[in-house]
């Protein structure tokens, strides 16, 4: 089993037919927004940094309800890197949010995880890619980017719609 030690990506990480569906729920689900996700997740009203997905700082995006027991991709992930997925989800920079390129977007970690990751759809371009620490990943359909959830990172957006699937997970517990 792949172990993560540093910022990795993997490209064609799903075949075309496992892509393919991927891709069709995209352009069919239903997307959140900030206050409607943490309304539905519980934590709107929790104080609890532990429990707080920190919704108010993705202002102007939306989120996808968790696909984690829906898509199989999930369990592709945590057989591959031994983790276990707890979250997974589209999440959406819409064109109308944010009409400019953002040049640098604040960095940030995914505290309550351990390990995180985009796959980058066809609704994106390039220039959009992430970075983690100070290394770039660019954008490219069905590149897989996972890294240490407590590294500083941002997505790059603006100009153009921008949909990812996001995972966040946890170590394996034996």
């Amino acid at each position: 089993m792949k172990k993560l030690i540093s910022t990795q990506w993997i490209d064609n990480f799903l075949s075309p037919e496992e892509y393919s569906e991927i891709m069709e729920l995209s352009n069919t689900t239903q997307f959140l927004l900030p206050w409607e996700y943490a309304d539905r997740y519980g934590d709107s009203k929790n104080p609890d940094p532990t429990i707080n997905f920190n919704w108010r700082a993705w202002r102007g995006c939306r989120r996808s309800p968790n696909l984690v027991n829906y898509l199989d991709i999930g369990d592709k992930i945590g057989e591959l890197f031994d983790c276990d997925v707890g979250r997974l989800e589209y999440f959406e920079h819409p064109v109308e949010n944010f009409p400019d390129y953002v040049p640098n977007p604040p960095q940030h970690i995914d505290a309550r995880f351990d390990f995180s990751g985009v796959l980058y759809l066809d609704h994106g371009a390039e220039g959009l890619g992430t970075t983690v620490g100070d290394q770039y990943v660019e954008w490219k359909p069905n590149r897989l980017v996972t890294f240490d959830a407590h590294t500083m990172h941002n997505p790059h957006m603006g100009g153009t719609n921008r949909i990812v699937l996001t995972f966040f997970s946890y170590k394996k517990k034996f």
